[in-house]
């Protein structure tokens, strides 16, 4: 029977939570079935064999992202009976239309890559995402997350003839979605929301967890069902969804400038739109509806026209000043861009390098002409715009009243000027209160007698001071151009931590104020640096480690120290395997030690992580899709040469940064370890830090602690996330301190290799030339739900065992070789401590006081009174167990043990 009639039927008489969902399916409907392990052996990426059979994974059509090929063949083993999930990506690849298309948000870590989303985003994009009445929601296939819906009506769609221009046009809707609500949802999200598979039956779906449940149905008022038209502009996107490009391009806009803005929008502090940026919005699409205007949350800009600006400018009431010299001869096609300030302003760049414009514009270091929108500009500025002149007492005089009273309407004032006084030169300066001072000049003689109510005279001029809603002392530099040249940095604790100065071939400096002082002298602030710099300190950039993100967050934050990859993933059909084995090779040699404790364990089974290689790979998968997630450390241990650190050089190769050699942090006596700021993969090579006591505790805290406590030389100790996962390389297993009870390490034998002998050189370049099909897999890998503090669970080996008894304290030898654990049983604390100490030297004696052997007692070994007074330590016994099965426990109550009954 053929795939599509397997799922026919399955789809017809499996139970689901929704039963419209099952519905959906159609041997027209792009499709993708993904198999459980179900104890059998992985014998090729995604095909699973035992002894009577194979089963597999299948995606129909075949190459769909370029020339779908029909590849619906029989289906040789039992769906029902291996199957793990089915998904759609709601693509009729047999009629070229996209039915429907589909994105997920979840809180979950290992859905898919990237960090997850909080509960606090999830429930906003749940409130943003209702407000829209096409969407169809539902609960994700494990109950945690959401699966947003639109399903579009098939008269209105254009043709989509690959999965390519599927993406782009669910590409598209998202970002119209964005623009309905005034909400990015696309910054949200933490999947390949462009028209990808979405999970519409899944083994782990239940009716307790209501996965794929209905939370609002996409109908109207009328009952009829609300379909989704997509944008006309939906092939701005193509080459997003081809990969070639990381941002859907702007309409009207050539090649070349379309990089350059690309470039350009990377370097913006992105800012969060207010109820000020929505309203220009909102009146531009009201007021200008024949002008493209485009909020694009994906490059973070507005996309309009200058003559629609004006317009709204003129029209309604807008801070600043605003003028064009562009007509607006067609306006649908967009002449400027534009970049959200902070409290509702705007920084609009004409396209094209050096256009000409209005006096009100500006040109950039860059080249780029610019102005502000919506901005409460210096006297300076608004000055110079309304054709005031600067005298040599730092005031601006107007020789026109007309130009006096727009320049003061523009800086939040309205001022009257006595009729008397109108045909006089005008002078605006900013008192020492910083309101604005106005001066008219007094004619000799004539203005003796003369008195203007609210005017005071002085010698030779007439004054009064007006409120403004500006800040008359703001500076004249602008922020944006300062930015190009320096920066003033500090830590998230708002601690100095130095400048940064750009370089001219394009990269940053930390250096000194000295330094930023000499470059600013060779600019166009040359005139006053002071300012310059005070203006600078006043902006500064708070410097974070936000591994894998964007260079600039939201705010002035300035991801300085996060790492970034090297390459992006190869664009693969879904069905194609990616290709690596060198990594493979790296991988299954380090992982082999782990081979024989994962093949009978649990959890390996459950998750399909059955060898060395399969625990490495999710160990990085977790390290690069959720840097901030905690991991154990891993311990290599062989003799020289054996490989062992390849691992952590091929993981190098994968990041820009991010990888810190760490001994010093954990062994330093003066607790320095400014190298962890910002540190991803921390790598101990050929150390004993066995020997340093300092080690163990810092291992402890920093392998499971949520935030890391940076402490770099000569500098304040401040908090940021924890981004450290830890590997540590030795040829002896005594290298690190490993005691019993240790729920961090995991201590991994590694061999030589054999009948393999390739240079280090050589396997670095085989593993740079595979990276982008390895980054294929680290992006496809299913992660396994966490397990606790540590998201993978610790791998128990002999060696580690080993290396617990090499370190093993008397204390604990003594309650393993002579105490045995029994509910109900008790020793008095006195017998206990003497048969102990007869063992002891005179001078261990000396350090295993009594209160330190109480101390050391386990959780399930309470100390307390007894009858008469008598101390006892419950549940403990020098004789072994008999064959009664213990019924009662002891526990600690108010001092006293108290025997229970055992749950």
């Amino acid at each position: 029977m053929k795939t599509s009639e397997v799922l026919l039927n399955f789809f017809k008489n499996i139970p689901h939570n929704y039963t419209r969902v099952a519905e959906w399916y159609t041997p027209a409907m792009e499709v993708q079935i993904n198999v459980s392990a179900c104890g059998g052996e992985l014998i090729r990426p995604g095909v699973y064999a035992d002894d009577n059979l194979q089963w597999y994974h299948v995606r129909i059509p075949k190459n769909a992202k370029s020339d779908p090929i029909d590849n619906d063949f029989e289906l040789t083993y039992p769906l029902d009976l291996y199957v793990d999930s089915i998904g759609m990506t709601g693509w009729d690849w047999k009629h070229q239309k996209s039915i429907r298309f589909g994105f997920d948000y979840d809180a979950i870590t290992g859905h898919a890559p990237g960090v997850g989303i909080t509960e606090e985003e999830l429930a906003e994009i749940k409130q943003r995402a209702f407000e829209i009445p096409e969407l169809l929601i539902l609960r994700s296939t494990s109950g945690t997350g959401l699966h947003l819906y639109l399903e579009c009506d098939v008269q209105k769609l254009p043709s989509t003839v690959t999965h390519t221009e599927h993406s782009a046009l669910a590409m598209s809707a998202l970002q119209d979605l964005s623009n309905k609500v005034g909400f990015d949802f696309h910054s949200h999200d933490i999947l390949d929301v462009g028209g990808g598979n979405m999970w519409v039956w899944a083994r782990k779906m239940t009716p307790e967890n209501k996965g794929l449940t209905l939370l609002k149905d996409n109908i109207h008022p009328d009952g009829s069902r609300a379909y989704y038209t997509p944008p006309e502009n939906w092939r701005d996107f193509l080459d997003v969804a081809r990969g070639k490009r990381t941002k859907a391009r702007l309409r009207g806009v050539s090649d070349e400038d379309q990089d350059i803005i690309d470039k350009h929008t990377e370097t913006q502090v992105k800012v969060t739109l207010d109820e000020e940026h929505k309203r220009l919005i909102n009146d531009l699409h009201e007021l200008c509806p024949q002008t493209t205007t485009q909020w694009l949350p994906d490059q973070q800009l507005l996309q309009t026209h200058t003559a629609a600006l004006k317009h709204v400018f003129n029209t309604k009431k807008y801070k600043g000043f605003f003028d064009t010299l562009s007509v607006g001869r067609d306006p649908t096609k967009p002449n400027c861009f534009g970049y959200p300030n902070l409290n509702g302003g705007w920084r609009f760049l004409r396209f094209g390098k050096g256009t000409n414009e209005a006096p009100s514009w500006s040109t950039s270091p860059e080249g780029w002409t610019y102005c502000y929108f919506n901005e409460t500009l210096s006297l300076e500025r608004t000055s110079q715009f309304f054709n005031g002149v600067e005298d040599d007492k730092g005031g601006f005089v107007f020789t026109t009243v007309e130009d006096a009273l727009a320049a003061a309407e523009s800086l939040g004032t309205n001022i009257q000027i006595p009729e008397v006084l109108q045909d006089r030169e005008i002078t605006f300066r900013t008192h020492k209160d910083g309101r604005l001072l106005v001066e008219i000049i007094k004619r000799p003689k004539l203005d003796d007698a003369l008195q203007i109510q609210g005017w005071l005279k002085k010698k030779s001029v007439w004054y009064k001071l007006f409120d403004t809603d500006s800040d008359m002392k703001a500076s004249g530099v602008d922020i944006q151009t300062l930015d190009t040249y320096i920066r003033s940095l500090v830590t998230l604790q708002h601690e100095p931590e130095g400048w940064s100065v750009k370089h001219r071939d394009g990269y940053w400096i930390k250096t000194k104020k000295d330094d930023a002082k000499t470059l600013l002298s060779a600019t166009p602030l040359a005139s006053d640096i002071n300012l310059a710099l005070a203006t600078a300190l006043q902006n500064s950039w708070t410097v974070v480690n936000l591994p894998f993100q964007e260079e600039y967050p939201v705010g002035r934050r300035w991801n300085l120290l996060g790492a970034q990859f090297k390459y992006k993933p190869a664009d693969l059909e879904p069905d194609v395997q990616p290709s690596h084995p060198h990594w493979d090779m790296v991988l299954e040699h380090c992982g082999k030690g782990l081979n024989p404790y994962l093949k009978d364990m649990p959890w390996a089974k459950d998750n399909n992580i059955l060898t060395g290689r399969d625990y490495l790979l999710a160990w990085v998968t977790c390290m690069f899709r959720d840097p901030f997630q905690q991991l154990p450390y891993l311990f290599f241990s062989g003799p020289e040469s054996c490989g062992k650190s390849t691992l952590h050089e091929a993981l190098s190769c994968l990041m820009s940064k991010g990888v810190v050699k760490a001994d010093t942090a954990l062994t330093s006596k003066d607790g320095f370890n400014g190298e962890l700021a910002s540190g991803i993969l921390c790598v101990v090579e050929e150390k004993n830090i066995s020997y340093h006591p300092e080690a163990h505790a810092r291992l402890k805290e920093w392998v499971s602690a949520l935030e890391l406590s940076v402490h770099a030389k000569f500098k304040q100790v401040y908090t940021q996330l924890n981004s450290t996962h830890w590997m540590h390389m030795a040829n002896y297993i005594e290298n690190i301190p490993i005691f019993t009870g240790d729920t961090r390490v995991i201590s991994i034998p590694v061999q030589p290799y054999e009948n393999t002998d390739i240079p280090k050189h050589e396997m670095m370049e085989f593993l740079k030339a595979e990276a982008p099909h390895f980054m294929v897999t680290l992006q496809r890998f299913v992660l396994p739900d966490p397990i606790g503090r540590l998201f993978l669970p610790i791998i128990e080996t002999d060696t580690k065992s080993l290396q617990q008894d090499a370190n093993k304290n008397p204390f604990e030898e003594f309650l393993e070789e002579q105490c045995y654990y029994i509910p109900g049983e008790r020793i008095s604390f006195k017998d206990f401590y003497d048969r102990f100490c007869m063992g002891l030297s005179e001078v261990e004696k000396s350090i295993w006081t009594k209160r330190k052997v109480i101390s050391s007692l386990r959780h399930n070994q309470p100390f307390g009174k007894g009858s008469k007074n008598t101390r006892y330590i419950g549940n403990i016994s020098f004789e072994p167990p008999g064959f009664d099965t213990p019924t009662h426990q002891y526990v600690r109550q108010d001092d006293a043990l108290v025997l229970v009954e055992l749950e």
